[in-house]
């Protein structure tokens, strides 16, 4: 039997270009785009991506984006396998201070999706109300680049 979930392989390949999308996101217009990238991967190989952005005085995160951008294409939540894929583990805190709506591990939780898998895991964020399973990639670069990221901010 087929796994609906995408190999480690695909998954490091989407955090490359979510990291490219950082990039170009801080070139276009820094103040607007953050460090973050994130993207829902759905088990048939769909994928829509986004940076988190400002919105007003509050910042919405990638997952909230990239999940925003998900629903508004395909109408619905990400069916069983599908994955989001971010540079950075999802915020957990109740009490973060400039982040538009609720926590992204509890928007996550209510879409359903079980696995997030990530480029580096947030060290400020407390391991609570997680009700999918988080992996960090092995890959080494990866994790370095996703750490440089998240320092300018952490």
């Amino acid at each position: 039997m087929q796994s609906l979930q995408p190999s480690m392989n695909s998954l490091d390949h989407t955090l490359v270009r979510l990291c490219q999308l950082v990039i170009q996101g801080q070139k276009q217009d820094s103040k607007k785009y953050g460090m973050v990238g994130a993207c829902v991967v759905g088990p048939n190989g769909e994928k829509v991506g986004r940076l988190n952005y400002a919105l007003g005085s509050n910042r919405v995160h990638a997952e909230r984006a990239a999940l925003d951008a998900y629903y508004e294409k395909f109408g619905e939540k990400p069916p069983r396998g599908s994955v989001i894929v971010t540079t950075l583990s999802p915020c957990s805190a109740d009490n973060m201070i400039g982040r538009y709506a609720q926590s992204c591990t509890d928007l996550i939780n209510e879409a359903g999706v079980h696995k997030v898998y990530a480029g580096y895991q947030d060290p400020t964020q407390p391991d609570t109300n997680r009700k999918f399973n988080l992996e960090i990639t092995d890959n080494p670069k990866i994790q370095s680049l996703c750490k440089r990221f998240a320092d300018t901010f952490l």
